[in-house]
């Protein structure tokens, strides 16, 4: 009964610092440039990207979970094994079309010379730099 009040008061390690230390802030300082802009502007793309790209993994993996065990728990129904061993195939299906997207992607912006994935830096060379 004690043992919880005691962790909860506990000072173990210090607590959490954020990657970029203890003064970082989502908003950069530097919105006054254009560089500053489109900086804040490319990492907010990459920041999208990163996590759509994690939330269809984890929706792979629970459409995965959920047809394996659709497919346990059919008991021989063959109507059942082939529903869940459809929701097997989607999720397969789902995950390679983002793989294909994301490698289509970087081949075209290879082929192109352009980062089309990066695209703050695009943004940043079509800006006229002063003399």
């Amino acid at each position: 009964m004690m043992l919880p009040t005691l962790l909860a008061q506990a000072n173990l390690g210090g607590g959490f610092t954020p990657p970029g230390g203890e003064n970082t802030t989502f908003v950069p300082s530097n919105l006054d440039s254009a560089e500053g802009v489109f900086t804040t502007g490319s990492n907010l793309i990459s920041y999208i990207f990163t996590f759509l790209t994690v939330f269809a993994g984890i929706m792979f993996l629970y459409q995965f979970i959920r047809g394996a065990l659709a497919w346990i728990s059919a008991g021989g129904d063959q109507k059942k094994i082939s529903e869940a061993r459809d929701m097997i195939t989607q999720g397969v299906i789902g995950l390679v079309i983002v793989i294909a997207a994301y490698s289509i992607i970087g081949l075209i912006s290879t082929v192109l010379g352009l980062d089309l994935l990066n695209p703050g830096q695009q943004l940043l060379e079509l800006v006229p730099q002063p003399i």
